[in-house]
């Protein structure tokens, strides 16, 4: 059996990996499921891990021109990843926006490995359904990623209907949290215990409540990005969270 090592897996991209005995870099790209129910593999040789990458990506956006499978047999977990990976690379989306959809994707897998022609409007229900546990904001993610997903099958003519013209998006079963200002008498309180304790965090909540800034950009500033002589602070990045919750420095806010 070959032996594979360094392993690259990321998710709904495929996976690339080192084989000893053919002496190149592999990749495998998951291409559904057949009628009998069979997973379809793709595989790929190359050199190096990057022109792998390039003969996946190539194999990617043949599937989705008709060039390597039928359009019978493309899923709703494949396109939303075609048109993701197109965003990211126009730079139409950043790494944090990128993750997060994929994030969101995940909760959409009882459809994954069905053909999108397979798919009905009681599947979406169903599967909306599922979902009242989780925020209101959450469940309109995930309401939008379906709908963009299958207006996007019927623009490529995959499909001749969009299934989720029929499907409402549901209420959250959870109570929503209210959310208020600190008085001026707690927001005097809160600085004196920030003066006289040690408080982990101090600053970075100091900066936030006289600034307004998410925590993400204050801990994404460098010492250049605080200008005293005229007093201002250029906010131009953020710190965000990775494909597997990894601190990521975004180029952007």
């Amino acid at each position: 059996m070959a032996k594979a090592k360094k392993p690259k897996n990321h998710y709904g991209q495929g996976s690339i990996f080192y084989l000893d005995s053919k002496k190149k870099w592999m990749g495998q790209l998951d291409l559904g499921k057949d009628e009998s129910g069979k997973r379809i593999r793709k595989t790929v040789l190359g050199d190096s891990p990057e022109e792998v990458e390039e003969k996946m990506q190539k194999l990617r956006y043949d599937i989705y021109s008709g060039k390597f499978v039928d359009a019978t047999t493309v899923t709703f977990e494949q396109l939303m990843m075609q048109m993701l990976n197109e965003k990211r690379a126009m730079n139409e989306i950043q790494d944090q926006t990128y993750f997060r959809h994929l994030d969101t994707l995940k909760h959409c897998r009882a459809i994954s490995d069905i053909p999108i022609q397979k798919v009905d409007s009681t599947m979406l229900k169903e599967l909306m359904l599922s979902k009242v546990d989780y925020s209101q904001s959450y469940i309109r993610k995930i309401h939008m990623m379906l709908n963009q997903g299958f207006a996007e099958a019927v623009r490529r003519k995959i499909i001749v209907e969009n299934p989720m013209l029929d499907v409402r998006r549901p209420k959250s079963s959870k109570k929503p949290k209210k959310i208020r200002a600190m008085t001026m008498e707690e927001q005097k309180a809160f600085m004196e215990v920030i003066k006289t304790e040690r408080v982990l965090y101090a600053d970075q909540m100091l900066i936030s409540m006289f600034t307004g800034m998410r925590m993400g950009e204050i801990n994404a500033l460098s010492v250049k990005d605080i200008n005293t002589n005229f007093n201002f602070i250029n906010i131009d990045k953020t710190i965000a969270k990775g494909e597997h919750n990894e601190p990521l420095l975004n180029s952007s806010t």
